[in-house]
């Protein structure tokens, strides 16, 4: 027997596939499955603990974002499971409908045929064989994040007495390259019809996720589907069909947060780890009211059941338990929205030149630049050790744009039963980076009395809104977020040269203060393990002058012009002049995808 598999990196998994997503595979395509059906043995509270990543302020992220407690979790290696034929994540086969092209070992048998792989074992109906079929390209999904497989029985017996007719498969022909030119037809009756028509159809949606149904038996050696469960609930929106190819049948939606130095302390990891920081806060609250002369350490000790943080909190020093206690509670400060941890982020790197355990930012070096004919000092500083934490917390599924209407959000979450805990994919990714502001910033006053800044400037509620984050909402429509993201587009194509690393492997933050009037840069590699840390990417900071001044020609001058240059920012436009050849880049490199920029904006035209 035969088990297939496929290797995935942990950041693929966060950034690409995950719950709800599509794989292919050399036996047809693959649903990854929810959290605690893909994981199967491992997903018990032991086996998460062993794959559990600590950080406590993505944690506090997690649960202002998603309304609940949330705890992330890095898929382990497989190497170990793969020899003993066990996979660390096991996948379902979908869709269930597949086609036979009717080819027994070099001989056709039959014209091709549809048919659903879930009623005959995995094996086609006429000839038997299994080796010579495809999945089906078409799927039914909405805008609730329900998928499905298209009922192919309706769709080709539409305004017939459908329920007289059940055919085991229908014949497929696929005369020519359009729509119109495939014909699916029933065998028994005749009825007929094409994909275009199919296409323009819509469907009463049948509330299926199937990421999140049981598995059922395993067919054929390795071939998983599974259960089909009809909601109860009724969705409010409509099926279409789409190819299962289409990256907006599935867009992950992922949360980055650096380790601050602020809170790089190994206590606070572990008081997360064990899902224990509320229950530490408030012990720690009681302990002037009901301490009666014990030392905090003691009195928080002998209040928590957790054996290893009971030793940990043993091991404490009063001025480490102080200090602890300092950064939680900044930690549980209040937070009115995602920004607020981005503004933080911008305040800790502002701060200069630190080192802690998973945090080392060197002095800056000064350039004085003049960009368009203004000269400004860029303060370049080197981040040598770098620490990011990233968790996929949901997806949205696009088959259609509707009007008004927001995609829902499906949670990347799977909780144990009985528990509130739910358990997110994600990784801890190591690496470095370069963090870029302006001394004395005043980009706000060169950007204001210009063209693009106007243009910028203007608000349009209805032609965009639907384009906006849910958690950065119109942060990167402002002005001054536009000149510094442009700005990073344009220098991560020249840094790549410099530092040995692909655009694709580096990756971007932009801030902009409350107030909009600084803004700053942070360009980094993070990458699970050490694969992020060779140390190209910091040596820039030293050699940058000509780097600024290749990027400063980048900007001015587009392969593309005079096609670029003549786009002009307008309400119904996610970007000015801005295109593949001058400034976009790798969209797993960019948080805003490759939207909210703008080559005038920089060159002050």
């Amino acid at each position: 027997m035969t088990i297939d598999s496929q290797n995935i990196r942990r950041s693929q998994f966060v950034f690409v596939y995950g719950p709800g997503a599509l794989i292919e595979s050399t036996n047809g395509t693959r649903l990854v499955p929810a959290l605690n059906r893909g994981l199967g043995r491992l997903f018990t509270p032991a086996g998460l603990q062993g794959m559990q990543i600590g950080d406590a302020r993505l944690g506090v992220a997690l649960r202002f974002i998603t309304q609940g407690d949330g705890r992330v979790i890095s898929l382990p290696a497989s190497e170990s499971s793969m020899a003993k034929g066990n996979f660390v994540y096991k996948t379902y086969s979908f869709p269930s409908w597949r086609i036979c092209y009717g080819d027994s070992r070099g001989k056709k048998s039959h014209e091709p045929i549809l048919y659903n792989a879930q009623e005959t074992s995995t094996v086609c109906p006429l000839c038997n064989k299994s080796y010579n079929t495809s999945s089906s390209r078409f799927l039914c999904a909405c805008i609730n994040g329900h998928l499905d497989d298209v009922d192919w029985q309706m769709v080709v017996h539409t305004g017939k007495a459908k329920t007289q007719c059940s055919p085991k498969y229908y014949k497929w022909s696929a005369g020519g390259r359009s729509l119109s030119e495939i014909i699916i037809t029933c065998p028994k009756c005749g009825a007929k019809t094409d994909m275009s028509s199919v296409y323009n159809m819509r469907f009463d949606c049948t509330c299926r996720q199937p990421e999140r149904e049981l598995p059922s038996n395993v067919k054929d050696g390795n071939v998983c589907f599974s259960v089909p469960e009809r909601s109860a609930n009724k969705c409010d929106q409509h099926m279409r069909v789409v190819q299962r190819q289409t990256s907006s049948l599935r867009i992950a939606e992922t949360i980055t947060l650096l380790s601050l130095p602020e809170y790089d302390d190994p206590l606070l990891d572990l008081v997360q780890e064990s899902g224990m920081l509320k229950t530490v806060g408030t012990v720690l609250g009681m302990h002037k009211k009901y301490g009666n002369g014990v030392s905090q350490r003691d009195f928080l000790a002998g209040n928590i059941d957790d054996k290893a943080l009971k030793e940990a909190v043993m091991n404490q020093t009063d001025p480490q338990l102080l200090d602890f206690q300092d950064r939680l509670k900044r930690l549980e400060s209040p937070r009115g929205s995602f920004l607020d941890f981005i503004y933080e982020e911008f305040d800790s790197l502002c701060a200069g030149p630190r080192t802690t355990m998973n945090f080392e930012m060197s002095p800056p070096v000064t350039y004085s630049k003049s960009i368009f004919g203004n000269t400004i000092d860029l303060e370049v500083y080197p981040v040598n050790v770098l620490k990011t934490v990233t968790a996929q917390t949901g997806y949205r599924r696009i088959p259609y744009r509707s009007p008004g209407l927001e995609p829902k959000r499906v949670g990347s979450g799977s909780a144990l039963a009985g528990s509130h805990d739910y358990w997110y994919p994600g990784f801890k990714g190591t690496g470095e980076g370069l963090f870029l502001r302006i001394k004395e910033e005043r980009t706000a006053d060169l950007i204001k009395n210009q063209k693009s800044y106007e243009e910028w400037g203007v608000e349009n509620k209805d032609a965009e809104s639907r384009h906006k984050s849910p958690l950065w909402g119109d942060f990167a429509e402002k002005p001054l977020f536009v000149w510094w993201h442009t700005f990073s587009h344009a220098l991560i194509r020249y840094i790549s040269i410099s530092s040995g690393y692909s655009v694709a492997s580096l990756r971007e933050r932009v801030y902009v203060d409350r107030n909009q009037t600084k803004g700053g840069l942070l360009i980094y590699t993070s990458s699970p393990g050490q694969d992020g840390s060779m140390g190209g990417l910091v040596e820039t900071a030293y050699d940058m002058s000509k780097i600024l001044d290749e990027t400063t020609k980048g900007i001015e001058l587009c392969s593309n012009d005079p096609l670029c240059s003549e786009v002009r920012k307008t309400p119904d436009r996610l970007n000015g002049a801005a295109c593949h050849s001058c400034l976009l880049v790798s969209e797993t490199s960019c948080e805003h995808m490759n939207t909210s920029m703008d080559r005038h904006i920089l060159m002050g035209d």
